[in-house]
């Protein structure tokens, strides 16, 4: 308990220094910290480990339901171009939407680290448009997302999308 607890304190020490970055986010980071908060020697190779053993355990965790393979199938089938925005890494978000098996149905993907800042940074949502969009045609798009500040209110101010919010249970 007492180790989580740092691992708690440097998590939150390392979105305060980092703010809306992606690298706020890195679990190497965290670990690299509470190893240096309990003085632990051999830091840079048990931190890797540390964060290795936490994802792949993550990744083994999540399983797509199959109404979800089905809706981005049924999406995609009906030539609607799909974007993924997202914070976080890029090589993190990517591996979850290879496990998740919706990878073929995706056309652009923006992570903050692409983006140089977590949403709701309007660079998230202008770079999709780019993407998806380079002649900057007149597009309707959709925007579903689980947080209203991060996800809706960004793409409705920067897209005019019409914005859909979804909770499920974390």
């Amino acid at each position: 308990e007492n180790l989580r607890q740092i691992y708690i304190k440097s998590r939150k020490e390392t979105k305060l220094s980092l703010g809306n970055t992606a690298s706020s986010h890195s679990k190497l980071i965290y670990f690299q910290k509470m190893l240096e908060k309990v003085k632990f020697k051999g830091i840079p190779s048990k931190a890797i480990e540390l964060e290795s053993l936490y994802w792949n355990t993550y990744l083994n965790e999540i399983n797509s339901e199959r109404k979800l393979v089905d809706l981005f199938r049924d999406i995609s089938e009906r030539k609607i171009n799909i974007g993924i925005i997202t914070d976080l890494t890029a090589q993190v978000q990517m591996k979850k939407l290879i496990k998740l098996g919706i990878e073929n149905y995706i056309n652009v993907i923006v992570t903050s680290e692409e983006a140089g800042l977590d949403k709701p940074n309007f660079s998230c949502f202008s770079l999709a448009n780019e993407k998806l969009n380079p002649e900057n045609k007149k597009y309707s798009y959709w925007m579903v997302g689980n947080d209203v500040t991060k996800d809706l209110i960004g793409a409705k101010v920067e897209l005019e999308a019409k914005t859909f919010l979804v909770n499920y249970p974390k």
